[in-house]
């Protein structure tokens, strides 16, 4: 209705935030799972794929770039051409520099102690310990996180990465 009295078009998309969409948590982590994405490494998170190229879709049918119906493999295109990293890199150097993501100097895994299925993330509980390990005001502490819904865990199997860039952040 705001976007009728104003004059513009409008597209709600409900999306899951039931998990973190992509790998890292905490800046320098989240810019690396973005790249990765952008560079089409076979290894980029897909959730961040496919959520990235559903909204991308979206924008450009509400801007007429691409017909209804076309947008997402107008997207797909795009990215999967290198097109996508091209422009972002061309923006970034328009805007001073690009350059690739630090690592943070320490990193502790962490590792299941039982074996089972994830069937629940607490995403305030992960924000919290990327918080404490120096995210996001130290840019390459955050989180690792390899236990996505549904993974089966065996004891001893890395569940996240903590990195920080002291070891009193760490601790």
């Amino acid at each position: 209705e705001i976007g009728k009295a104003i004059g513009l078009h409008v597209k709600v998309m409900i999306t899951d935030g039931s998990q973190p969409i992509g790998i890292g948590i905490g800046p320098a982590l989240e810019a690396k799972d973005v790249l990765s994405v952008l560079k089409n490494e076979k290894d980029a998170p897909n959730a961040l794929k496919e959520k990235s190229l559903q909204l991308a879709a979206v924008l450009l049918e509400l801007s007429g770039k691409s017909a209804i119906g076309k947008g997402y493999a107008d997207c797909k295109t795009i990215l999967e051409s290198g097109r996508a990293f091209q422009k972002f890199r061309a923006i970034c150097i328009a805007q001073g520099a690009f350059q690739e993501p630090g690592m943070a100097p320490i990193i502790q895994p962490v590792f299941a102690k039982s074996s089972g299925t994830v069937t629940k993330i607490d995403n305030r509980k992960l924000a919290r310990i990327a918080k404490l390990a120096g995210a996001p005001d130290a840019p390459t502490a955050g989180i690792r996180f390899l236990a996505p819904l549904g993974r089966k865990i065996g004891a001893g199997d890395l569940l996240y990465e903590i990195h920080a860039e002291s070891s009193g952040e760490l601790n």
